[in-house]
């Protein structure tokens, strides 16, 4: 069974319009013209798909397979992709701060200062000092 490729984008009224670009008939000039069918809402979009395409190549709707492709203005896509960027980015410097917050409280516990003066210095709790600096104990004297 062949899948067919149907793009589809919404129209200023509301109405989505439905392409089929591997299946054309030619313009008065010559210029191959996709299939076109419209659907009234997103939900309508791929059985309004699967009938134009069914209508087409003569079969029953239920033996086309069709893959749904949301045609949105370049600018959603921009946006989107820097969303993205930043958010990796952003990722990347959090790991980055954790790590070192980690080795600032792991020096300040190697240095000698307990939990608790490590928890008052770095304004976090003792709680916090044993998840950043865990399996320092404190130094016995003596």
């Amino acid at each position: 069974m062949t899948v067919f490729e149907a793009r589809t984008w919404v129209d200023t009224d509301g109405v989505w319009t439905i392409e089929v670009p591997e299946l054309t008939s030619p313009s008065p000039d010559g210029t191959p013209v996709p299939a076109t069918g419209a659907a009234t809402s997103w939900s309508g979009v791929e059985p309004s798909a699967r009938d134009l395409i069914a209508a087409w190549i003569d079969a029953e709707p239920s033996e086309v397979q069709v893959e749904v492709h949301v045609v949105v203005p370049d600018i959603v896509i921009e946006l989107w992709n820097e969303g993205h960027h930043l958010e990796e980015q952003a990722r990347r410097d959090l790991d980055r701060a954790a790590r070192i917050r980690r080795h600032a409280a792991t020096l300040a516990r190697d240095a000698g200062y307990p939990a608790g003066a490590t928890a008052v210095a770095l304004g976090i709790s003792q709680q916090r000092v044993a998840q950043l600096a865990p399996g320092l104990r404190r130094r016995r004297r003596g």
